[in-house]
């Protein structure tokens, strides 16, 4: 009897065989890329929120270092600048989720918000004051602080910052 030569190439099994642990492998590769990608969507959320917050907390804390006068009250805190900065009344305010900018020069007054929206998430600006005096004898805020925290998907962020007027650094 004579041998049939046999043919080269896969069998049916075979190719099931490489196909299956190459849908495997595309797989991991796919989630592999989806995590990544997701992770990075976090953390560009993270550092708006942090650029976002140590922008917003320098400036305010510029205007009450060269402050005349600083009034904090609950969510707010009111600036009057110094009489050469040309800018009568400085006001920053938290209201539903946004801190604005609030700027008063003669009769024309200014609102701008300067944090919150909808990737950056302001969930609380609390302020504290410590009252001190003047070389009057007059009640002065003596120094102010100040606390933003941002929700970033499940996760909480909160930046501190704080100084003193200039002008009442003799208490």
């Amino acid at each position: 009897m004579k041998r049939q030569a046999r043919s080269t190439g896969f069998t049916i099994v075979e190719l099931l065989m490489a196909l299956s642990i190459a849908a495997v492998l595309l797989a991991a590769i796919a989630a592999s890329v989806h995590a990544t990608l997701m992770s990075y969507d976090e953390n560009e959320k993270v550092s708006l929120a942090t650029q976002a917050g140590r922008w917003a907390l320098q400036r305010m804390m510029s205007d009450v270092r060269t402050a005349a006068a600083v009034d904090v009250y609950s969510g707010s805190m009111t600036i009057v600048p110094a009489e050469n900065r040309g800018i009568d009344q400085i006001e920053y305010y938290y209201t539903n989720g946004i801190l604005y900018y609030k700027q008063t020069v003669g009769t024309e007054t200014t609102v701008e918000p300067i944090v919150g929206d909808r990737e950056v998430k302001l969930t609380a600006f609390t302020l504290n004051a410590q009252m001190g005096t003047n070389q009057e004898g007059l009640s002065c805020t003596a120094r102010v602080k100040a606390r933003l925290t941002f929700t970033v998907g499940d996760e909480t962020l909160s930046m501190t910052a704080s100084s003193a007027p200039r002008r009442n650094l003799d208490l």
